[in-house]
């Protein structure tokens, strides 16, 4: 039964491409036009997909219907969907649909022409359904997956073991500090750093790996920018990393997204580190999705006066680990980092990204002429001043300040510099 949804959908994927403009009228979408970069099973997909009454919990019970299997990761033992099986009714139009008989409705059939134009318009835009073998496993352990998911940028990013860094949108200059660092020496050792590109913690954790791994997954279509400040950091993120949104291309961002959006944060990695978070603060929905999928959940302290800390405190209290290095995340993550290298067939080695202590987390820039340009700030001076206290020439000066500010270690007020509060002892 299984073979017989997709035998028709996989001898048209095998024709000769002029084929698909020979159809006749009555076969479905015969005026949608042939593209190399979307299959028909992946049509006859977006079809279902398309479909009144088939969300995602349903979408994903329709895929294990076609496939002829569950799609349960062997990685981690999850908690039952418990949701109904299909009826008769629902079962009929998946046939239907992945049987290429059913008629292609208006919006289906604007959908589908949506993603042939926005797939034709650039060479990194590629389409991956619940169906597709490169689905990452993981993700599949939701009980609403998406169905579909629209991606710019480096697919093969989904392959590789995937680590959240979350939090507040109002972040504080030591919170940005964290994050960044923290991604940056993560992502340099072999983990891909997935975030939702919001402005705060999130946007830090991206800037930390955008030269490396990172993942944004978004509240939007791919094509729209959000936030706005955001533009250049996303333009970067597609041309070395990858964005992801389960959203189809031209959708505006609206406040209901980004709960699915944060399930999606949570289902594709190993585990979740919130670095700054308020009661409300949205990554506290990340959070709880990763628990609910057995996920590993840690969270940075801060100061008890500090209500961007209080929900990081909170789960905390409720048994999420307390992580003040990146060894901390490693030895939470080292068995399932394991498996997942093994099942997956990558290099990465789970000890490589051992650090001793926070100060492996130091810049190199904090060596040679920036260290001691950093220890002549013991208070507030100026160019001359620190010209006088270091030894150091004005140019050579001038690129150790730079390479300091740029590491979020020194800030200029009123042509004074000065250590930030937060630097790291």
């Amino acid at each position: 039964m299984n073979e017989s949804f997709l035998m028709s959908a996989v001898q048209a994927d095998t024709a000769a491409p002029d084929a698909a403009h020979d159809q006749s009228p009555d076969q479905p979408f015969p005026t949608l036009g042939y593209t190399n970069r979307l299959s028909e099973i992946q049509r006859r997909w977006l079809l279902l997909a398309s479909s009144r009454g088939f969300g995602p919990v349903k979408l994903a019970l329709a895929a294990e219907l076609i496939l002829g299997r569950t799609c349960e990761s062997s990685l981690f033992s999850t908690r039952d969907k418990q949701v109904s099986s299909l009826t008769a009714v629902e079962q009929a139009r998946v046939r239907r649909c992945m049987s290429g008989v059913e008629p292609a409705q208006p919006a289906a059939a604007e959908l589908i022409a949506v993603v042939i134009q926005w797939l034709e318009s650039a060479a990194d835009h590629s389409l991956m359904t619940l169906l597709d073998d490169d689905y990452p496993p993981l993700l599949k352990q939701l009980k609403d997956p998406p169905a579909v998911l629209y991606l710019k940028g480096r697919r093969d990013l989904l392959a590789y073991p995937q680590i959240a860094i979350v939090g507040s949108r109002r972040a504080s200059r030591q919170g940005m500090h964290v994050a960044k660092s923290f991604a940056r020496e993560l992502s340099a050792n072999g983990l891909t750093i997935t975030s939702g590109l919001a402005q705060g913690i999130d946007t830090a954790a991206h800037q930390g790996s955008t030269e490396t791994r990172t993942v944004a997954v978004l509240g939007c279509g791919t094509d729209m920018f959000y936030p706005p400040a955001n533009r250049p950091l996303q333009v970067a993120i597609a041309n070395n990393g990858l964005l992801v949104s389960e959203f189809p291309p031209g959708t505006q961002p609206a406040p209901h997204h980004f709960p699915k959006r944060n399930r999606i944060i949570a289902g594709l990695c190993l585990g979740t580190l919130v670095v700054e978070a308020g009661v409300r603060s949205g990554s506290l929905h990340t959070a709880m999705s990763a628990l609910e999928l057995g996920r590993e959940v840690m969270a940075i302290p801060g100061s008890i006066y500090s209500t961007e800390s209080r929900g990081c405190h909170s789960l905390i209290k409720q048994g999420a680990a307390l992580v003040e290095t990146a060894t901390d995340i490693v030895q939470r993550l080292h068995g399932t980092l394991e498996t997942y290298r093994q099942l997956n067939g990558l290099t990465i080695d789970p000890a490589s990204i051992v650090t001793d202590d926070m100060a492996a987390l130091r810049s190199p820039a904090q060596q040679g002429p920036a260290k001691v340009v950093l220890d002549a700030l013991s208070a507030p001076k100026d160019l001359d001043e620190l010209v006088a206290n270091t030894g150091l020439g004005v140019s050579e000066l001038m690129q150790a300040l730079l390479s300091l500010e740029l590491d979020d270690l020194v800030i200029q007020e009123g042509g004074r510099y000065q250590r930030a509060e937060f630097e790291l002892k």
